[in-house]
This record gives C-alpha cells, structure tokens and sequence, in this order.
C-alpha cells in the first residue's frame, strides 16, 4: 500500500476504512509505503537545524507541526530530548569548572609530589599492593622482586627519587605511592575542600535529576494540551495490542486498570471479607440484561502471569551469562597482561561479545514479549522497554561498578584470578579513582563518536547497499529486450532528486508527467528507521542512547563531573542529525498520537535517579581515599552510619520535591476547567 497523504493522527481506522496496523501484523498486508511531502519536511528540517533546540525553550509551534507530520511519538521524542538537553546546560558548567578547579588547583595540592630518600621498606610507606606495584614499577623491579617484598619485612634502602628526573607515567605512579600516606596540614585542607566540592556537585546531580523528571511531566502535559492530545494520551492507555490474542470471546468487559468483569447470566460473585462471605446472584431481570451484553475478547491472567514468571527467570539467566562473560574477559584481560600481550584483542573480543549479547537478546526479548500475549499494547512496549533495557543496564554499566566498589576490596574477579594463578588486579583509592574516571570518559567518547557516526550514517549505508545490490541484479539479468528509455530516465532522475541535482529541461517534463512514480521510486529505497526495522517502537534506540547517558552522569558522577558537559555537546549535535535522519534519510513513520508521554522510559529513568544516590555515596566514601587520607579517624562503621544517614536524607529530599511540584501546570489545569465550563462540544 502507497500512501500519498498518511491518515490524519489519532485514527487507528480512516480512508478506505482499514487498520494498517492490524492488516500488518496479521500479515494480509506486506508492507506500506507513506511518501515523505519534501516541501513540509524542508520546511520542519530548517526549524529544527537553525533553532536553538537544546540552549532554549523549543517554541510550541515547532513541536506542532512536528506532532502533525510525525506523530506523537517521535513529537514527544524530540520535546522531551530538547528539554533535557537544555536542563543540561547547569550541571555541565558547574562540572566542567570543577574539572578545571581540580585539575589545575586542588589535585596537585591535596597531592603534591616531592623529593624522598626512601631509608625504609617502601611496603611501610606504601600501604597495598597498588602502592607496591607504583614503586616497583618506576624503581624497574619485576614481578618476581614484588611477590619477594609481599613475602619478606625488612628494611631495604632504595635511595633518593629526583622528582625532576621521572618520566610522566613515572611521576603518576609515584603521586599514587605517596597518597597512600595520612594527609596533615595543606595537603588535608585543599583535599577536604577537594572531595566537598565533589560532594557537593554529586548531591546537585540528584536534586537536578529529580527537578528534571517533575519538570518534564509539565512540559509534557503542556505539549498535550497545545496538541489538542490530553484526552487522547488517556484513552491511548486503552488500545489493544495489535497481536493480542484471544484465548475466548466472553461476555464482559475490561476495566481501565485491566480487571476482567464477567457479564455472564450465571455469574456469582463472593466478595473476600470476614467470618461468612455473601454471594451475589443475578436476579431474573439482571440475568435477562446480562445475557444481552456483548462479547469481548479474553485472555486468561493465570496464563500471562505464568508466562510474564518464565520471562523473568529468562532475563536473569541472560544477565548472569552476560556478567560471566565480561567476567572472563577481565579474567583474558590478566591473562594477557601476565605474559605481556597487546590488550587490543582483548577490547575487540570485549566489542564483539558486547554486539552479540545486543542481538541476540533483541530477538528474544521480542519473543518473549510477543508470547506473554499483552492485551494492551501500552502494556507491550513498556514489558519490551523494560526488558531491553535491564540488559542493556548490566551489559554497560556492569565493569564499572566493579571497579568502583569491588576492585579496590577485592581484586580477584571474585576468585577467578586466584584459581587461575593470576595476579590480583587490585587498586588503590587515589589509582582506582583515577582508573573509573578515565574508564568512564573513554566510554563515554566512544559512545558518542562511534554511536553517532553509526546511527547517522546507517541510512546512507543502507541505501548505498541497496542501490548496489539493483545495480548488480540487473547485471546480472540476461535479457534480449532493452529496457524502455523512460524506465531508464526516471531511475535517473529519481537519483538526482535524492541527491538534489538540477535536472535538464527534458527531465523535467518527464518528471511532471511521472512526479508520483518519480517520488515512490526514490523514496521506496530509503532504508527504515533502525528501530522500526527491527521490530521496536520508532525511537527506541534514540530514548535507549539518552537513557543511558543519563545513566552515566547521574549514576558515576563523583566520578566524573564533566560527564554532564560532554553529554550537553554530544546532545547539541544529536539532535540535528536525528532530525535530518527522521525527515530525509528514512522512510516516513505513520503518524499516529497513542503515545502517552514518553512511557516507560521515565520510569527508567526514575530508576537511575535512586541507583545513582547509592552509588555516588559509595564511589565517595568507599571507592575514593576521601577518609583514608583526609579523615583517617572514621571506622567502617562511622563510614556505614554516614551512608545509610545521607542516603535516607538524600530519599527524603527526592520525595520531597516530587510532592512540592504539581504535576499539572496551573495554565493546563485553568484551560481544562475553560474547555469544561464552555457549552457545546470542545
């Protein structure tokens, strides 16, 4: 099916009456076609690459016409990825002058390197084994002679270090060798101002992600109302899902929450109370009046909760083997370490697993899903979000959690290096800081780089694959007939029109006589959006891509302040080329407004949000050598005390903002009760 004009938003059924979802899932349609209207999408492409989106409000006209030609989903997309870029501006320069303050100033003086003749066994000096393996590794000693110091006390003399005559990596090493000492006096000072102000940004992030959340579920009631959306957002919550399926017609009805209320003529219902229970049975009438009712499509909950428990027990299984995986490859990664070996195969290995796991779980994920047999089709997308995303959670975020909280306490890959006759791969506070950070930053720049370059060159691949694999078909065809001239020019022009070439005279009146082919033909090798493509909602890859970055500013921030300003300039760009991927790479998605909101993906985000409170607090009290060095007087049980205090505190602090901030603006609510008290229809 081509369709020249899409059926207008907020109609499953319009034109020759037909439900093309319906007729595609079932399978009697194959495939459609809705034709891109280039003077509209021109038009839409100007706002959004000369606006301001992401450094100002998005004007409401703009999202408009948006929802009118793309729908709500990808409408709502857009409004919720401008705003949360724009809330993004604060946390970012606030991190990025932390960076430059720590960098620059309180680094080198909380640890500041000086000259030392060590007279002593540099094991008293340098408590744990990264202390070791720092003065070992500039003082040339191997593997041998530090498993001989573990092993013997004894005061050695290693003579004078010349902090002027180490190499870079040498000074680094030996900065980690002396902050395993006790500060005192500026050291102690400019570090407890150092570790504050990190302190200080961590709590800000949690209370900018909480004001960001509420804000968003205003903005979103706003753009509902300029949409003319609200009543739609609600009954959308009702629609069935294309491929539900029936276990029996009954007579009855859903609820809105998803009870069943059975309207058959022998119905008896015992409500659970105390003591002897009453049992309501039809009368005459009643039963007269029920069996006239109509029949609705029913499944059984018994069955779906069994189902929805068997991809539950799924979804660990795929989680433990994944965290196995990487588990191994840490465990590779020793290995190659141990006998001097690049650790380049080990990242490709790491890539690779990464890829695999990707896929192969979409397609279960799908399956799974599918077979759970949700009603509603809300009810669908958020069991598939949710699943996607648990997975995507351990398979990027996993080895960075344990290098913050376990490598320091542990470091052998839970036992794994032990039995393996590995080296440990333990770190120190100050290294195991510094490790996360850099970790975290190279992820991050790899996410964007390579996630950007990816995603926006994709549809240029896909269609550069697709023009090549014609071309060679019809090389490969062996014909006596000549194919038609006009066949052979409008092929032609429909390649300069994709590359905006200007067109000859003759070409041009073919064209007015073939516009619509002309335009079928070059739009039909337009690639689909990725997610489409694959079965997913249109911008789940995109919600997907900024649900994880979200993840890393607010979950590691202690970490890595600037993570917030690399986010904000990746976002300024990713926002443009989303646009130009959406209106002139792909194929049009239909427009259709049974998007509430962005769904499950708050939810998600929510989830990060207090995820985040304990892993701040735990990167700065236990991963970091905060107390060691600077409050050397704290136990482990005044650190527990102080966790479980702040981050009860920091909870309270959360809830407290969710309840001070309506979620309807007073502008939505005082146009409601306008449209209310107005006679006639809205």
């Amino acid at each position: 099916v081509i369709l020249e004009q899409p059926y207008e938003p907020g109609t499953a059924v319009s034109g020759a009456g037909l439900d093309l979802a319906a007729l595609l899932a079932s399978g009697r349609l194959l495939q459609t076609l809705i034709l891109h209207q280039d003077d509209e999408t021109d038009r839409l492409l100007a706002s959004q690459l000369q606006g301001c989106g992401g450094c100002a409000p998005k004007p409401l006209r703009d999202l408009r016409a948006l929802y009118d030609y793309l729908g709500s989903e990808l409408a709502y997309y857009f409004g919720w990825a401008s705003y949360y870029t724009r809330l993004l501006w604060l946390p970012a320069l606030l991190g990025a002058l932390l960076t430059l303050l720590d960098v620059f100033y309180l680094d080198a003086r909380a640890y500041p390197i000086e000259n030392r003749n060590f007279t002593e066994d540099p094991l008293r000096a340098a408590s744990g084994a990264a202390g070791v393996a720092a003065f070992a590794g500039f003082r040339g000693l191997d593997n041998d002679v530090i498993d001989l110091m573990d092993g013997v006390n004894a005061s050695l003399s290693y003579g004078f270090i010349d902090v002027d005559e180490l190499t870079a990596q040498e000074r680094r090493e030996y900065k980690l060798l002396l902050s395993s000492e006790v500060a005192s006096g500026s050291e102690a000072h400019h570090g407890r101002v150092r570790y504050g102000l990190t302190a200080a940004f961590a709590l800000l992030v949690v209370i900018w992600a909480s004001s960001f959340l509420e804000g968003w579920k205003r903005r979103a009631k706003v753009l509902a109302l300029d949409w003319g959306a609200l009543d739609d957002a609600l009954a959308a919550v009702a629609k069935e899902h294309v491929k539900f399926s029936e276990d029996a017609m009954r007579r009855g009805f859903y609820t809105a929450d998803g009870l069943w209320v059975d309207l058959s003529a022998d119905t008896q219902s015992a409500p659970p109370g105390r003591g002897r229970s009453k049992v309501w049975r039809p009368t005459a009438e009643d039963a007269e009046l029920l069996g006239a009712s109509h029949t609705s499509r029913w499944s059984s909950a018994s069955r779906r909760m069994r189902r929805v428990s068997v991809s539950v027990a799924v979804v660990v299984l795929m989680g433990l083997a994944c965290v196995l995986t990487i588990t191994a490859i840490m465990v590779l990664r020793l290995w190659f370490v141990r006998r001097g070996y690049s650790t380049v195969y080990v990242a490709i290995i790491n890539a690779a697993a990464i890829e695999v796991f990707n896929s192969v779980w979409r397609h279960i994920a799908l399956a799974l899903t599918s077979w759970e047999n949700h009603r509603l089709e809300k009810r669908f997308r958020d069991a598939l979000v949710f699943k996607m995303f648990a997975f995507q959670f351990i398979n990027c975020y996993f080895s960075f959690f344990y290098l913050a909280f376990f490598r320091r306490h542990d470091g052998t890959l839970f036992g794994l290096a032990r039995s393996a006759n590995l080296a440990t791969d333990r770190c120190g506070g100050l290294d195991c800081m510094y490790q996360l950070r850099q970790q975290l930053l190279i992820s991050l720049l790899f996410n964007f780089v390579v996630g950007t370059a990816n995603e926006t060159l994709r549809p240029v691949r896909k269609a550069a694959i697709t023009k090549l694999k014609a071309c060679l078909k019809r090389a490969s065809r062996r014909v006596d007939v000549e194919p038609e001239a006009d066949e052979v020019r409008l092929d032609a022009i429909a390649a300069k029109r994709r590359q905006k070439e200007r067109l000859t005279p003759a070409e041009e009146r073919l064209y007015e006589q073939n516009e619509l082919i002309v335009d079928i033909v070059a739009q039909y090798d337009l690639p689909e959006l990725k997610a489409v493509e694959f079965g997913l909602s249109p911008t789940f890859y995109e919600f997907n891509e900024l649900a994880l970055q979200f993840g890393y500013i607010v979950l590691f921030s202690a970490a890595l302040p600037a993570a917030a300003g690399l986010a904000l300039l990746n976002n300024l760009l990713e926002l443009r080329l989303d646009s130009v991927k959406v209106l002139k790479l792909t194929r049009r998605v239909p427009a259709t407004s049974d998007s509430k909101g962005i769904g499950a993906w708050r939810s998600i985000l929510l989830f990060l949000t207090y995820v985040g409170l304990g892993t701040n607090l735990g990167i700065l009290i236990y991963t970091s050598d905060w107390f060691e060095r600077f409050y050397p007087s704290f136990t482990p049980l005044d650190k527990l005390l102080l966790v479980v205090v702040l981050e009860h505190a920091l909870i309270g602090l959360k809830l407290l903002i969710d309840a001070c901030v309506p979620d309807m603006p007073a502008g939505v609510r005082i146009a409601l009760a306008r449209e209310e008290w107005l006679p006639g229809p809205r």
